[in-house]
């Protein structure tokens, strides 16, 4: 990975640009356009209903949500066997593909319930993706201008670029938010190569088993990029 090139071309663009408190307004006003937009598709007046988010997608991950739930307050743990489908089948075990973050959203909101955690848990993860992006950019020693322009490009390319916007629109959040960490994966590697700082490479490790518990499918083309880095 040539980040010196990267960095090279995005410091050519940002030269094009206006001065960088007029990137900075805009980039707080694309910002806010983005939390508006998923506030909008996943309005706050679905927690006064009560009922759970359910369209596209998330009618299955909430699912998992729900046994998550039940599981952990009958036992204490989430893992067990669940009776809900036919047979029933092994709960909490690695065969599910971008589920196993929604089973534990109950734990990552004690106190509320599995229809409030499995909202907050969405928004989170539909939130996150650009700033993710930003942040990788500025692990990599992008300047400020540089940093700028990857959230703003970012939030364009979440909000109307295709398939992107479609996959959390309709529901499937996580995909595209285990991508984002896979690239900050990437960034803290290159990194923690780059300028020997085992703290960085330490915290690329947690996030690559981070990204395998989340998505098990992500993991297989983050692995493979790995081995590009020099």
């Amino acid at each position: 990975m040539n980040t010196g090139a990267a960095r090279r071309v995005l410091s050519g663009v940002s030269a094009l640009l206006p001065s960088r408190r007029t990137l900075y307004a805009v980039a707080v006003l694309l910002v806010l356009a983005h939390v508006l937009l998923v506030f909008r598709h996943y309005p706050l007046s679905i927690l006064r209903s009560g009922e759970p988010l359910c369209t596209g997608d998330l009618g299955i991950h909430f699912a998992g949500c729900s046994e998550g739930r039940q599981l952990l307050s009958n036992g204490g743990r989430l893992w067990g066997y669940s009776p809900s489908f036919m047979a029933g089948y092994p709960f909490g075990a690695w065969d599910s593909f971008s589920r196993r973050g929604y089973e534990y959203a109950s734990l990552l909101f004690p106190g509320c319930s599995a229809a409030t955690a499995f909202y907050w848990y969405v928004i989170l993860t539909a939130l996150l993706p650009p700033f993710l992006l930003a942040l990788a950019a500025g692990i990599l020693g992008l300047g400020r201008r540089e940093i700028l322009l990857c959230l703003c490009l970012a939030v364009v390319i979440y909000q109307v670029g295709d398939p992107i916007s479609y996959l959390w629109t309709f529901g499937n959040v996580a995909f595209p938010f285990v991508t984002c960490l896979a690239v900050l994966y990437f960034a803290l590697a290159v990194a923690g190569i780059q300028r020997r700082k085992a703290s960085l490479l330490a915290a690329a490790g947690l996030l690559l088993g981070l990204i395998f518990w989340l998505h098990q499918l992500a993991t297989i083309p983050t692995l493979a990029g790995s081995l590009f880095i020099p």
